[in-house]
Order: C-alpha cells, then structure tokens, then sequence
C-alpha cells in the first residue's frame, strides 16, 4: 500500500511539472504578433504606372517626382511634376499640371487643374479648383468649387453650398452664407436678397 501511494504520488508531481512546462512553451505562442509598421518610402520616380519605382499601393514620405504621371496611396512631403494622383491622404507641398486626390488634402497644391474628392486643410492655386468636400483655408483661381467654405474664395467664378468666410469675385453663388461675398453678381439662395449687386453679407 505504501507502495503504491509513492507511485502516485511521484506520478502526480511528475504530472504538475509537466503541465507547468507544456503551458510555458505555449505561452509565448498564444501572444499575438505586433501588428507591421508600414512605413512610408523616401523617393518616388514615376514615367507611368508601372513604370515608376514604387507601386502604386505604396506610400511616399518624401518627395515624388511624376516626369509624366504617378500614383501612390499616401504622399507626405512635396509632389512636383506633370500629373499626380493621391488615392488616400495627401500632406504638404504639390505643384504640376493635375492634381487629383481621392482622399483628404492636408497643404497646399499648385496647378491647373486640382481635384480633391475630399476635404481640403490648406490652399489651392490652378486655373480650376474642385473639391468635393469642404475647404479650411483659401481657393484661388478662375473658377473655384467646394461643398463647404471656412475660409476665402477669389476667382471669376466661385461656388460653395455653404459659405463661411469671404467670397471675391465677378460670380458669387452660394446657398447658405455667414460671410461676405464682393462682386459682380452676388447670389446667395437662402439669404435675404438672393441676388445682389457688388456686395451681398449675412452673419
């Protein structure tokens, strides 16, 4: 009996140690992994997609040359060439002939044709700027569009749905306005006066 009380007992213990082992070697499994860090590329050189260095699923923080047109999911720093497409967030600095965003635009763009599919945090200069969403700064061009203006309007023709700030120029359209619009033809739909000469204000 004693006997046998021993053999038990060794092969409880023997079976607690081996539990303790088996869970800590399965512990550091059971962790999760940190999640990659996607870290943005310092140069992008672009012909035309493909031909450019990067794909066009990577980012950039740096600078982008586009000799002719590239295009990359997030770009930070400065943009020069002909034409450059932004399918995510663009911050800093672009100048070029067309510069089209699908997400938010987060400085300054310089170019003939700007198009920002979201909101813009900065500036836009080119002969015709359109932004989907809203503008937080200025638009300056011939023909300047936004859904939604905190800020300044100059152009020959500028259109916001909702205007919050200054509009110049010879065509002012807005349909909601606390701000000020100066020039030609004023047109604020749920103002007052809905079309007004030289200067049209509401706050």
């Amino acid at each position: 009996m004693r006997t046998a009380a021993r053999v038990i007992g060794v092969v409880a213990v023997l079976s607690v140690i081996g539990a303790v082992a088996s869970g800590q070697q399965r512990a550091p499994a059971a962790r999760a992994a940190p999640a990659p860090v996607v870290a943005g590329h310092p140069f992008e050189l672009s012909l035309v997609p493909p031909a450019q260095i990067l794909g066009s699923a990577a980012s950039v923080h740096g600078l982008r040359i586009d000799i002719i047109f590239g295009e990359n999911q997030n770009v930070t720093g400065m943009d020069f060439g002909l034409a450059h497409r932004t399918d995510g967030i663009f911050t800093g600095y672009a100048v070029g002939l067309l510069n089209y965003n699908g997400g938010e635009v987060r400085g300054v763009q310089e170019a003939l044709f700007n198009w920002a599919e979201s909101d813009v945090v900065g500036g836009q200069g080119a002969v015709v700027n359109f932004t989907e969403g809203g503008v937080s700064g200025m638009q300056f061009g011939v023909f300047n569009w936004a859904a939604d203006l905190n800020g300044t309007q100059v152009g020959v023709v500028n259109r916001c749905d909702s205007l919050s700030g200054f509009q110049f120029g010879l065509l002012n359209l807005t349909d909601r306005i606390d701000g000020l619009q100066l020039g030609l033809i004023n047109v604020a739909t749920s103002g007052r006066f809905q079309v007004l000469p030289i200067i049209n204000s509401r706050w």
